[in-house]
């Protein structure tokens, strides 16, 4: 009976360095928005599958569907992905933003918490937007508010142009409070906003997808950040 020859050390070691090539090459760039300079980065391209991380270790993909999207503003607080489509007469935005709100009571405290926070948001001016629906959820074991809201816009920074006035606004948002016993107030928020002259129903399919790659960083790792907001 013949044993079988072990493998040298030389081999081994070749075998372990291909295999940690092969799982840096799968792995997506990451790009620091929690480091300085990050501002030249705004208006650059924003390919599928490249990931940002915000500070706390809070870290989210470009979105993918559908192509075509540019970072417009990446800070330590948040990242804001737009697209524009021409055709369509369409605008696209996607925005993770790390905020403050009140320490965790309960589900209920917080829910209403949100929909006030969406509420001022919505000072008169030229966007006209109402919630819709509201519902509790999880989210890495956190939990988490979504909302949708609709309405519309008046685009007053093009009085000339063609397109109808108003536009159609439709907005898929969630906001998730951390329960971080070292930042008791820390919160992520997720806005995925469409503005068009008519609604073509792809909202959904574009927000859950970019929701999909958003990951909340862990306990213990979540910095102070500035009052919530909802654009």
């Amino acid at each position: 009976m013949t044993r079988a020859r072990r493998p040298g050390a030389a081999a081994l070691g070749l075998a372990l360095a291909l295999s940690a090539a092969r799982a840096c090459a799968a792995e997506p760039p990451v790009v620091r928005c929690d480091q300085r300079g990050a501002a030249r980065l705004d208006g650059t391209p924003a390919p599928p599958g490249t990931r940002y991380r915000l500070a706390g270790d809070l870290t989210l993909a470009a979105p993918a569907v559908p192509a075509g999207w540019t970072l417009a503003r990446c800070t330590a607080d948040l990242a804001l992905f737009v697209r524009t489509d021409e055709a369509h007469d369409a605008v696209l935005s996607a925005l993770v933003s790390r905020a403050t709100v009140a320490p965790w009571r309960d589900a209920a405290s917080f829910a209403a918490e949100v929909r006030t926070m969406f509420q001022r948001a919505n000072a008169p001016g030229p966007q006209h937007v109402t919630t819709d629906a509201i519902a509790a959820t999880t989210m890495a074991g956190r939990p988490c508010v979504d909302l949708r809201r609709s309405g519309t816009a008046t685009d007053r920074d093009k009085p000339d142009r063609d397109a109808p006035d108003p536009l159609v606004t439709r907005e898929v948002s969630r906001a998730c409070h951390l329960r971080d016993p070292a930042h008791p107030g820390a919160a992520v928020l997720v806005i995925v906003k469409l503005s068009a002259t008519r609604d073509p129903g792809t909202l959904g399919a574009v927000a859950q997808g970019f929701l999909a790659g958003v990951d909340l960083p862990p306990p213990g790792l979540t910095p102070r950040a500035g009052p919530a907001s909802a654009p």
